[in-house]
């Protein structure tokens, strides 16, 4: 596994409560680790520097001085230099571990569903035209369509063009091979959309 986190901004209360629940629950012997920095204060990079040394694998921190934004810093974690793990796992920086054991719950659920290609929080949203559109021009469109129906749990509202099933951003799991196949995140993201896309 690698384990992918973010951060922004002088923040280092929220970086000081996930390290922290990450060396509580998780072994430091099962990830490889790549931390991104966004314009971060001396606190948050301090925190970080000496979790580098806490963690049994490989350790990739990713400075940036001034914000670049959320998703041309992914895909430089992703990509600068590739993931060699099978799974890379996905926070951001307000998420944080709360039980034990997490690590080998995942890899459960890997071994009981050996064709999932992702896992993680599942939510749907109405999305208007410009959202389907964008969906429909992105190099890893397959041609399928954008459901209409709407399923019982989203409650009823205005007119929209599709409804779209997603995994929340805070939280995922997806197959490396996956992430290198769509060339994700898409180039066209930057800040916002990258979880409902």
């Amino acid at each position: 596994m690698t384990i992918c986190v973010l951060f922004y901004g002088d923040h280092p209360d929220l970086c000081r409560r996930f390290f922290d629940s990450l060396h509580r629950y998780t072994d430091p012997l099962r990830y490889d680790l790549r931390v991104g920095l966004n314009e971060v204060g001396d606190e948050t990079r301090d925190i970080v520097s000496g979790t580098a040394s806490r963690v049994g694998g490989h350790a990739v921190v990713f400075d940036e001085p001034v914000n670049i934004y959320k998703y041309p810093l992914m895909r430089k974690m992703f990509f600068h230099p590739p993931i060699q793990s099978e799974w890379t796992i996905w926070f951001d920086d307000d998420s944080h571990l709360t039980a034990p054991g997490w690590l080998e719950s995942l890899d459960r659920r890997i071994e009981a569903e050996p064709q999932a290609e992702m896992f993680g929080g599942k939510y749907f949203i109405e999305v208007k035209r410009p959202t389907v559109e964008f969906i429909e021009s992105a190099p890893w469109y397959r041609g399928i369509p954008v459901r209409k129906d709407r399923p019982d749990d989203l409650p009823p509202g205005d007119d929209c063009d599709g409804v779209i099933e997603f995994i929340t951003g805070g939280f995922w799991a997806l197959r490396t091979r996956t992430i290198v196949a769509l060339d994700w995140p898409d180039r066209r993201l930057v800040h916002n959309g990258g979880d409902k896309t």
